[in-house]
């Protein structure tokens, strides 16, 4: 299923000393399908975005063939239970 096109226009915006005041809120928003998040930089630089892993992946399945994906949730998981 291909997702809708992004629209930076009318993300769900945020300067970065909102995302750092507001992280725990913001990242669960991510987890839970709010996404994405866009982070406004204010030094002219690049803005970045916040996707939920499976967001990111459907959204750019292209980027990763299926077992680099499998390799990196490992990876993940792995780390997870290493804390």
């Amino acid at each position: 299923m291909r997702k809708e096109e992004l629209n930076l226009e009318t993300l769900h915006t945020v300067t970065p000393e909102e995302f750092q005041q507001h992280f725990d809120v913001l990242t669960e928003e991510a987890r839970t399908g709010n996404v994405p998040l866009r982070i406004r930089a204010e030094d002219g630089s690049s803005d970045l975005l916040l996707f939920a892993w499976d967001d990111f992946f459907e959204r750019f399945h292209e980027i990763y063939p299926s077992e680099k994906r499998a390799e990196i949730e490992a990876a993940c998981q792995a780390f997870n239970e290493s804390e």
